[in-house]
């Protein structure tokens, strides 16, 4: 039932999360822990870590995180030109704290 939700629930879930995905959305962690309350036949009001552990899982928001740093990793190592000029005019003003000046 795990890998059923992981493939096709959490999938969309975390669908471009590299991109929108920054906090911790209680929306999208609310579906995944009635999912495993569900599964493991408790109560609703049982507690979180409990369910976390004996379910084996973690929240999403770990996930979409890791999903994150590895995008931000490939972009930084892209051999793409322009990618990779974008990336550096975008560090270079927000380090010169100029970020207005990239958007007009």
């Amino acid at each position: 039932m795990c890998q059923l939700f992981d493939t096709f629930i959490s999938s969309i879930l975390k669908y471009e999360c590299e991109i929108w995905g920054f906090g911790k959305n209680k929306e999208l962690e609310r579906i995944h822990l009635k999912f495993c309350k569900t599964l493991l036949n408790v109560k609703q009001s049982t507690c979180t870590m409990y369910i976390y552990g004996e379910s084996c899982r973690y929240p999403l928001y770990i996930s979409r995180h890791t999903a994150k740093i590895k995008y931000w990793c490939k972009l930084f190592n892209s051999n793409n030109i322009i990618i990779r000029t974008l990336y550096n005019d975008l560090v270079e003003y927000c380090n010169n704290g100029n970020l207005i000046g990239l958007l007009v």
